[in-house]
């Protein structure tokens, strides 16, 4: 009887740490566990990518034990950080990127949350080595239900923001035609009119669209850019009109 009740107990108490998501984790249901998980891929292929070095900093809100963090990408490009907040709530940290081969970017005031079981973290998207644009402007007759402007030059010129590096950008400026149907990809990533930032953050600057006689020209001034480090970022499409009426 003795070891019968005994065998009951034991299986109970497996029962109940099985459906604990707590079971085995230290500093469990505190209300102020933090951390945060991430990984780097191939922009091409997606593959992981181990040993990239991952510096967090804290920038802001609520306060940690420690302010700064480093780790290595292993097992396919994954990595994790544990912070030590000393209460509940969000922090803002800068979060740098060192692939080897690469120049390192930084990403600004990333949020993250505290969570209240120890095991949950915050999931950052898969992310790539170098940061760049995903826009695509789509150009069109003003005036006109969706007249598109086909296979007319137009530039960007850069008026502030993050510096611009690759192929692409000459002086500040980035031209490049319309397409047939009067999309313009800002920026290309891969040929000879490529265009990265050397890290994250906004571009500020103007498009020029040059149709020529008796149109002339119609600048978009103003026009604000984010880079983004995340893989594969769904593309931003901006719509302009072009033409008489237009500033």
């Amino acid at each position: 009887m003795r070891l019968r009740a005994l065998l009951s107990l034991i299986m109970l108490t497996i029962s109940q740490a099985a459906c604990d998501p707590c079971a085995g984790v230290a500093r469990c249901a505190n209300g102020s566990y933090l951390a945060v998980v991430g990984q780097m891929v191939d922009p091409v292929s997606g593959v992981g990518i181990d040993g990239v070095r991952i510096d967090l900093v804290r920038s802001a809100g609520l306060p940690l034990d420690t302010d700064s963090l480093s780790t290595v990408t292993r097992d396919g490009g994954h990595w994790r950080l544990e912070l030590s907040p000393r209460d509940s709530g969000t922090t803002l940290v800068d979060i740098v990127i060192s692939t080897p081969g690469f120049d390192p970017y930084r990403v600004r005031r990333v949020a993250l949350e505290t969570h209240e079981h120890g095991g949950d973290a915050n999931v950052l998207d898969q992310w790539v080595p170098v940061p760049y644009f995903a826009y695509a402007g789509e150009f069109y007759l003003d005036g006109s239900a969706d007249q598109r402007v086909a296979n007319v030059p137009v530039e960007f010129r850069q008026t502030s923001g993050v510096a611009l590096r690759g192929e692409g950008i000459r002086d500040g400026v980035y031209r490049a035609p319309t397409d047939f149907a009067g999309r313009l990809t800002v920026f290309p990533t891969t040929g000879s009119n490529a265009v990265f930032p050397v890290t994250t953050g906004t571009i500020v600057g103007d498009f020029s669209v040059q149709r020529g006689p008796p149109y002339g020209t119609t600048v978009i001034r103003g026009v604000r850019l984010d880079a983004t480090p995340v893989y594969r970022a769904p593309p931003i499409i901006f719509r302009v009109a072009v033409g008489p009426g237009t500033p």
